[in-house]
């Protein structure tokens, strides 16, 4: 139980801890094939935590961008956040929407 635990919780899922134990079983040595799914999984989070980066840094420019608008509006007027945000390029400050849908994929995936 303690391997299924672990196993799941640095990233396998059931299925490919399923497979790599059935080779195990038969006498076979799977371990090449653990290190080869385990690169995979690295590899995947190392790619999420730079998209989740760039995605911070966008938001942070937005904000800052946001920040100077109502500070230049009087209050109860509107500062047009939205409108600004329609009006941005994408990536600048937010990111465009196929990064958007890839970066959802990946992280509903994990």
């Amino acid at each position: 139980m303690r391997l299924v635990r672990r196993a799941l919780a640095v990233g396998f899922t059931l299925n490919e801890l399923s497979q790599v134990l059935k080779v195990r079983d038969r006498g076979g040595a799977p371990c090449r094939k653990v290190r080869d799914l385990a690169i995979e999984k690295l590899s995947s989070i190392e790619a999420q935590l730079a998209d989740m980066s760039v995605l911070r840094d966008e938001l942070r420019s937005t904000l800052n961008d946001w920040d100077a608008r109502l500070a230049r509006s009087t209050p109860g007027s509107p500062a047009g956040l939205l409108e600004a945000l329609a009006a941005s390029e994408p990536n600048k400050p937010l990111r465009s929407a196929d990064a958007r849908r890839t970066l959802k994929r990946k992280v509903s995936k994990s």
